[in-house]
């Protein structure tokens, strides 16, 4: 477990050095040598992994015997279709996909939030992606779509999102929040309603209403409800829910600072509040801990806007320290909790393991 940790974080340390080496960077040729050299440290651990990350194994699974491969969605389906057309080893589809996950984070951040958009990336996302791997090219696509969006560029952004809908139909939730965007919001009136709003998720019986209505057991998901996936959630201390709460909280209490810069920030109070929402889901039934990571990408996005939005230098100092010291005990919490078992669970992503030890 010890060459874990220092694999892990030796990732999470030479991300931060070159990216902070890209929002410094004197010229583009440097800035795009800085973000060639992020790319490579996350993608090359990734693509190399071997049995790291809980759906691995059904992933060659699925390649061995393309059969199975029906149901999913179609981007995938082609990708891994020219993949056995070319007799590829199954290694290749993790190559491939780790290079699809990263590559749009790495080339399509703005300069100015790299270093932290980047940092909280590995803190936050990083380790769950060798894990919900779809899911997770899906993702990298949605946030270059809404930092499109954020810049104006609305075409392109829904364009790119649908285009995520192809590797996972998830990011059809996303899609509608764009049009939200246009709402403004009182800080005074959103904390409570968010609050109560959680209070009557997990109060109310609303789990069991969305699983006997028409519109879920009439969808491809209506296997969840029967599955292991249904089942209550297991909460241990709490201790871990509390940590990833306040970065999305700390953003709704300061959500007219982040709005007072560009408008359209507006839609990463949304999604925020869309995070928050599915945190709490996920407190009640297992599947919701898989919207929850379809919106855990906003942590990473908003946290450049957040600090940014102060603007003394000394409180951006403090905030940021604050929230990365909080982030690393998650991250070296998820390490260690998320060991691979025979019968699969959590991340499955320590001990890691290459393609060497085969």
């Amino acid at each position: 477990m010890l060459l874990t940790y220092i694999i892990y974080n030796s990732i999470l340390l030479f991300v931060g050095i070159f990216s902070f080496l890209v929002e410094n960077a004197k010229s583009s040729s440097q800035a795009w040598f800085s973000k060639s050299m992020v790319f490579f440290i996350l993608f090359i651990p990734a693509a190399i992994r071997y049995g790291i990350g809980t759906d691995y194994v059904n992933y060659a699974f699925v390649y061995k015997f393309p059969l199975f491969a029906e149901r999913l969605e179609i981007g995938y389906f082609y990708l891994q279709k020219v993949l056995q057309n070319l007799n590829a080893d199954v290694q290749w589809i993790f190559v491939i996909t780790s290079f699809l996950i990263y590559l749009p984070i790495c080339f399509f951040v703005p300069k100015k939030y790299y270093f932290l958009t980047l940092v909280f990336f590995v803190l936050t996302f990083y380790l769950p992606s060798y894990s919900m791997i779809r899911q997770a090219i899906a993702v990298s696509f949605i946030v270059v779509g809404v930092i499109q969006i954020v810049e104006n560029k609305n075409l392109y952004g829904i364009f790119v999102m649908a285009l995520a809908a192809t590797f996972h139909l998830s990011a059809l939730f996303v899609m509608p929040l764009v049009f939200l965007r246009f709402i403004s919001f009182k800080t005074i009136y959103l904390l409570p309603l968010v609050i109560l709003s959680s209070y009557l998720i997990v109060n109310l019986d609303f789990i069991n209403i969305l699983f006997n209505s028409s519109l879920f057991l009439n969808s491809r998901y209506n296997v969840y409800a029967t599955n292991k996936f249904s089942e209550i959630a297991t909460i241990n201390s709490g201790i871990g829910v509390m940590l990833r709460l306040i970065l999305p909280f700390t953003v709704l209490f300061f959500q007219n600072r982040i709005t007072k810069e560009n408008r359209n920030y507006r839609l990463y109070i949304v999604l925020t509040i869309c995070y928050i929402l599915a945190i709490v889901l996920a407190l009640n039934i297992r599947i919701f801990g898989r919207l929850a990571d379809l919106f855990s990408f906003i942590s990473f996005l908003v946290v450049g806007p957040l600090i940014y939005s102060f603007p003394s230098k000394k409180n951006r100092q403090v905030l940021m320290i604050i929230l990365i010291i909080v982030n690393i005990a998650v991250f070296q919490k998820n390490i260690t909790a998320n060991q691979r078992t025979f019968e699969g669970g959590g991340l499955g992503i320590s001990p890691y393991e290459t393609i060497f030890k085969k």
